[in-house]
């Protein structure tokens, strides 16, 4: 899609022809002049005005915005989706590539829920594994005692973001919700426990302190998505601004008729 960058937003060019259409009579060309098509055969001039947006009475301008924002409304363009700045952590000041991750758009979302249960959902991949383990902050100590997948999650009231989820040495997945205490659950650093007892092998159970450290990671993931939820709910709520719809108009060059219609 052809486009720009400005103020950190994508702009689309919406394909249409510019300037005054032609037709095969070009003498009868002029500013202002449209040749219309009647039956098929024969060929009828109409004059109308047009204008610019910005040339146009403030009146017809208020009447091209409407116009244009219905236009945007009716044709639900993802466009807004379509924007690589979407994955950012603006506290790290870091985008996907940065993480070690490949860039993505997101694949499933709802950002104009009445019902408050809007979400983002990427299909992600870590192209290098290296760089998404320092951006979660785990040391190698802890990263090799544990492994992690990315989860879209959908359920009967709806979807959530996408989260990181953790798994044990023996491929067991870690709960890291608030009310439970994963960092003893399967090991006990008293001495007294039988080594039997362990479910699994001292060493290979993460301290309680880096535990601590996996819970953070898995926070901020979620933050991360939170963010990237509010960077599409920001682009969605943009293409229907007075900036995007005249931004739109001026890029394309287009005309307008007098009743606020595309010329």
């Amino acid at each position: 899609m052809k486009g720009h960058m400005q103020d950190g937003k994508f702009h689309p060019h919406t394909e249409y022809k510019k300037g005054v259409r032609k037709s095969r009579d070009q003498k009868e060309k002029t500013e202002g002049v449209r040749l219309q098509r009647t039956d098929g055969s024969r060929i009828k001039k109409v004059q109308f005005k047009v204008w610019k947006y910005k040339d146009a009475p403030h009146d017809l301008q208020e009447t091209i915005i409407e116009k244009l924002r219905n236009n945007a409304y009716e044709s639900q363009s993802d466009w807004f989706a379509q924007d690589d700045g979407i994955l950012y952590d603006e506290n790290a000041k870091m985008d996907a590539k940065d993480m070690g991750l490949k860039y993505a758009h997101p694949e499933y979302y709802d950002v104009d829920s009445n019902r408050g249960t809007d979400f983002i959902q990427f299909v992600l991949e870590i192209e290098d594994s290296k760089k998404f383990q320092k951006y979660l902050g785990l040391p190698d100590a802890v990263n090799r005692k544990i492994s992690y997948d990315f989860q879209n999650d959908t359920g009967n009231w709806g979807s959530n973001n996408t989260r990181l989820q953790f798994y044990d040495s023996s491929g067991g997945e870690i709960d890291l919700s608030p009310d439970t205490h994963w960092a003893d659950e399967h090991y006990s650093e008293d001495e007294d426990v039988d080594e039997d007892e362990r479910m699994f092998h001292k060493d290979d159970i993460p301290t309680h302190n880096e535990a601590l450290l996996v819970l953070q990671a898995h926070d901020k993931f979620a933050d991360l998505m939170d963010n990237s939820l509010r960077n599409l709910k920001r682009n969605y709520e943009y293409q229907f601004s007075d900036e995007a719809l005249i931004d739109d108009a001026e890029a394309n060059e287009w005309e307008f008729t007098e009743d606020g219609n595309i010329a």
